[in-house]
């Protein structure tokens, strides 16, 4: 069972440093301020129930509200700016420079055009 399981995680190819793409500290660079962000935006929404607790349970609920509307908001463009990128990093890796800068400004109007929406769904 062991074997079975080690074969279809482990990776198929390993690469030498001479072929990798990305060093260790290049990855550490790209992690640590995601993981920062993320943190912070939990702290935000801790120190915000925790600045309303004493008004009471309906504050806490609102403020609990306001925290899952601003994180639904937050996955969306996300979710805009992560498959933007793949799709860019897809043609910069063809060397197609001018479909991936195409790509680059139709995602930034798609994620302007999406926040005017959201912008004024939630002002109505």
């Amino acid at each position: 069972m062991t074997n079975i399981l080690s074969r279809i995680i482990e990776p198929k190819n390993t690469y030498g440093m001479k072929e990798r793409r990305f060093t260790d500290h290049n990855l550490k660079r790209l992690i640590v301020p995601l993981f920062i962000e993320q943190l912070l935006l939990m702290v935000v929404g801790l120190v915000d129930t925790m600045m309303v607790s004493h008004a009471g349970e309906a504050a806490v609920s609102g403020v609990s509200l306001d925290n899952t509307i601003n994180n639904i908001f937050l996955f969306i463009f996300t979710a805009l700016g992560t498959g933007g990128a793949v799709v860019v990093s897809q043609y910069i890796g063809r060397n197609d420079k001018a479909e991936a800068e195409n790509t680059a400004s139709q995602i930034f109007h798609m994620a302007f055009g999406v926040s005017l929406i959201c912008t004024v769904l939630v002002f109505f």
